[in-house]
């Protein structure tokens, strides 16, 4: 007989935890199981009996577990378990684990993208093994800024992948050890979006297998700084050569965000109008989606929400100042200060080629004091005249021939000519207004009354 007989088992796996134990035996401590105290008479057997339960997640990947344990007692050497199963001799029984390591990845080899353009992703999904899985889950919810679609290509024997789709992934796999299945994804980006671009992928192994790894089972790409571009333009035209000071004049402005990237929310169209002109009114009319103020008056000074190939156009109406002179010129610019251009040179646009010509209605009437004059006598003449525009009217001069029949006495508001013909300088007359002045004159004694 064996006397104080001890079996334990020795340092079980990391793997391994005690769950139950067999009736009438021991209980486990931390990873050993130490059965002692009992005595086992020659000829007769002791069978010892306990479950273990296998860790899910394993925590590492391994295809098997090996245990071995050991008998001890007072008269008699140690004697380590052989397992059966295998022709060698003191080996510990190896039990073959149903284990998987699933994976996922994700990148989109970018850290900067530009809203409006896309951005394509690529997603692989694989199992290391050593166990083939069956009904693995693959998803990928994707951000409402982006509109994707996708292709995939299996290797290894995987199957169950679509092969081409649009929207969320939401994949249903069998992925054999040492398979993948890789999915190309091409997202459109709201030209709209600002901010970061982040987006998970995710793979989930069915119920029943045991994921050795599940670090690597979830992948984000949240890297992609979003980078608003855009093309503005602006153009600006009175679609004439030359004005008339005085009368209006009407601009064109179009501002325009040329389309293929991103919306601009804080377009600036700025206008300052030149001091010859005055009370400029306008209205706008937005194409394509844009949208801003639809009327005002004054300088242009308007903020306005662009999207790509969106546009606004300005009709402004202004009256030129009577008295302006020269060239007319005004210019108008488009910039905002949160999307980069990306077309420099077109966001300033000047009308610069409208010759102002003055043109003046001017009339003048001419009254004497007394009708008929009498012969002898002295007469007064009473000139004037009045400009009715649209110009002002300048370095205005009245020249009066006088009749054979009377002589120039004096003039009054004006001098007279040294050879005897009155002139008069009036200077600038402006629109409206009126300027007279007399002019005496004697009636030669031998004029018949009444000349």
């Amino acid at each position: 007989m064996f006397d104080s007989l001890r079996l334990r088992w020795i340092v079980l796996p990391a793997t391994l935890v005690c769950a139950v134990l067999a009736a009438g035996t021991r209980s486990a401590s931390a990873q050993d199981v130490s059965l002692s105290g009992f005595d086992v008479p020659p000829g007769e057997t002791v069978t010892v009996t306990f479950q273990v339960e296998v860790d899910n997640p394993l925590g590492i990947c391994a295809g098997a577990v090996s245990n071995q344990a050991t008998v001890s007692g007072d008269n008699f050497a140690s004697v380590n378990s052989d397992d059966p199963d295998t022709g060698a001799v003191d080996d510990p029984t190896t039990t073959p684990l149903d284990v998987a390591d699933l994976s996922v990845t994700k990148d989109d080899g970018l850290t900067s993208v530009v809203p409006g353009d896309s951005v394509i992703y690529t997603i692989v999904a694989a199992n290391a093994g050593p166990a083939d899985v069956v009904g693995a889950a693959l998803t990928d919810v994707f951000p409402g800024t982006l509109a994707c679609t996708y292709t995939s290509v299996a290797a290894g024997g995987a199957t169950g992948n679509t092969a081409a789709g649009a929207g969320n992934l939401n994949e249903t796999l069998s992925l054999p050890a040492g398979s993948s299945v890789t999915y190309t994804v091409t997202c459109t980006i709201d030209p709209g979006a600002t901010g970061t671009l982040s987006n998970t992928a995710n793979i989930t192994p069915p119920a029943g297998v045991n994921d050795c790894n599940t670090a690597n089972n979830s992948a984000t790409d949240n890297d992609t700084v979003l980078t608003p571009q855009a093309d503005l333009s602006i153009t600006k035209t009175d679609g004439v050569t030359s004005a008339v000071p005085g009368e209006m004049l009407t601009y064109m402005i179009t501002a325009t965000n040329n389309g293929g990237l991103s919306s601009v929310p804080d377009a600036l169209i700025s206008d300052t109008f030149p001091a010859e002109l005055s009370n400029c009114g306008w209205t706008a009319v937005f194409a394509g989606g844009a949208a801003g103020t639809a009327a005002g008056s004054g300088d242009l000074s308007e903020t306005v929400s662009l999207p790509p190939g969106g546009s606004v156009t300005y009709t402004v109406t202004c009256d030129i100042d009577p008295a302006a002179t020269g060239t007319l010129s005004n210019t108008a610019t488009v910039s905002s200060a949160t999307v980069a251009e990306s077309n420099p040179g077109d966001e300033s646009a000047t009308d610069g080629d409208t010759v102002l010509e003055p043109s003046a209605d001017l009339t003048i009437t001419k009254d004497d004091d007394v009708d008929p004059p009498p012969a002898g006598t002295n007469l007064t003449y009473t000139i004037e005249v009045e400009n009715l525009g649209p110009s002002t009217a300048t370095n205005v001069v009245v020249t009066d021939n006088l009749p054979a029949e009377v002589t120039l006495v004096a003039t009054s508001g004006c001098a007279e000519d040294p050879n005897g013909v009155p002139t008069c300088s009036l200077g600038d007359l402006a629109v409206g207004a009126m300027a007279s002045y007399t002019i005496e004159v004697s009636v030669d004694p031998a004029t018949p009354d009444g000349f």
